[in-house]
């Protein structure tokens, strides 16, 4: 419990690291458990509520009610009825207003009030979106390789406006930057899943933002895989001006996919190594051309939900043009099993065999269903090798692991 508690810690750190301070050593902003002091303006405050492994959320001060707003749209699984939503968004209120902790944003006076927001995230974006007075719920997110702030965005009133990532490396700045660029293409190309709008995108000082529009009451969660998963699959691999059959070897999916591990080659030699061998293996075995699409890239059951009785999908930072039809499906499978508390990636794997037979549902033929299913793992590897090199670390789950995996593809148990 001490080490869970430690380690939030340093999530609390990193966030406000990334959120409010940044690399500037000079920086005129002040972040403190304490009120500022009279060199500096207050700007922001927030409770800190705590768990039993410590703080999990920033609720902003003397704002119940949009607090009570943005808890009730945090998507419950099916089972939970508006009512309990009701209760869980009270209960946010009631520990905000009984937690003693505090965190105080101020900044120096010596900065204009006109350019606070080239300091301030929340202030730049209450500029951008012509919002004064804009509040923000911010979770307490574990730290991942493309961990960032991410802010519930609300009026006074309790409106929800949207919500927003705050990019303050260069791994989160290029998944932010995909992911605008994917909803934008996005529009009005989907049948049957809801998407986001892109309402703000750009750099705030030496961080850059995305801000999307947030979707329809109630958000809620399925207890499985949702229904139809096939046609919502098809309609997201379908969205890049249809599907395309094409031999893997002259694919741009493997033109891709052997630029990235070249330009990580270094960070990661020996995994690097073994993809690039494998891939160029399952190219040469590959005859029959393969059905491409594009793919969301984190297809689960946390980032697709109900909104307001229809399908929606958000979190487009991995998306791809082109890849396998079927990568969407075996992903849920995937990451539902690696995702659950003491899972690791031998489970993860045998559970994408066990979901492989499903790539039938998207017409994907018998004889390639390994070969999708293998190549998914390649993908998954390489985007781990490519955030490593990129400066944002090692998912434990996959690393070092993905090494035995990528092994045994060649006969190589000794790596």
């Amino acid at each position: 419990m001490a080490g869970s508690k430690q380690a939030r810690e340093e999530d609390l750190a990193r966030l406000v690291d990334d959120l409010w301070l940044g690399p500037e050593s000079d920086s005129p902003v002040l972040v403190s458990s304490t009120p500022p002091p009279d060199s500096h303006a207050l700007v922001e405050s927030y409770a800190v509520v705590t768990g039993p492994t410590g703080p999990r959320y920033l609720v902003p001060s003397g704002a119940a009610r949009a607090v009570a707003a943005a808890s009730y749209r945090v998507p419950r699984s099916g089972r939970h009825d508006g009512a309990v939503r009701l209760t869980v968004a009270t209960g946010i209120v009631a520990a905000s207003r009984l937690s003693r902790r505090r965190l105080f944003v101020s900044i120096s006076r010596d900065v204009p009030r006109a350019r606070r927001s080239d300091h301030l995230v929340l202030s730049g974006l209450a500029d951008q979106l012509a919002e004064p007075g804009l509040l923000a719920l911010v979770s307490v997110r574990r730290l991942r390789p493309t961990s960032k702030p991410v802010l519930r965005l609300f009026s006074r009133k309790g409106r929800s406006v949207g919500f927003a990532k705050v990019a303050a490396s260069p791994v989160t700045r290029h998944v932010v930057s995909n992911e605008a660029m994917v909803l934008r293409e996005l529009r009005g190309r989907l049948r049957h899943v809801r998407v986001p709008d892109v309402l703000a995108f750009g750099d705030l000082g030496q961080k850059g933002y995305l801000v999307t529009s947030p979707l329809p009451s109630p958000l809620r969660r399925w207890a499985g895989p949702p229904p139809d998963m096939h046609r919502l699959v098809l309609d997201v691999a379908s969205s890049n001006e249809g599907l395309r059959q094409e031999p893997l070897r002259d694919s741009a999916f493997r033109a891709r996919i052997t630029g990235e591990l070249h330009r990580a080659r270094v960070a990661a030699p020996q995994l690097v190594a073994l993809l690039a061998r494998r891939l160029d293996d399952l190219c040469a075995r590959s005859e029959a051309p393969l059905w491409f699409g594009r793919w969301h890239g984190d297809w689960t059951r946390w980032n697709v939900v109900s909104a307001a009785g229809q399908p929606a999908a958000w979190d487009w930072e991995y998306s791809e043009p082109s890849a396998p039809l079927g990568f969407d499906l075996l992903h849920w499978h995937f990451q539902d099993c690696l995702s659950k508390p003491g899972a690791d990636l031998a489970e993860a794997v045998r559970a994408l065999s066990i979901a492989t037979p499903g790539l039938a549902t998207l017409g994907v033929p018998t004889c390639q269903r390994d070969l999708v299913a293998e190549l998914f793992l390649v993908e998954t590897f390489t985007r781990a090798c490519r955030l490593n090199a990129a400066g944002g670390g090692w998912n434990p789950r996959l690393y070092p692991a993905a090494l035995q995996v990528a092994a045994r593809w060649g006969g190589d148990q000794g790596a």
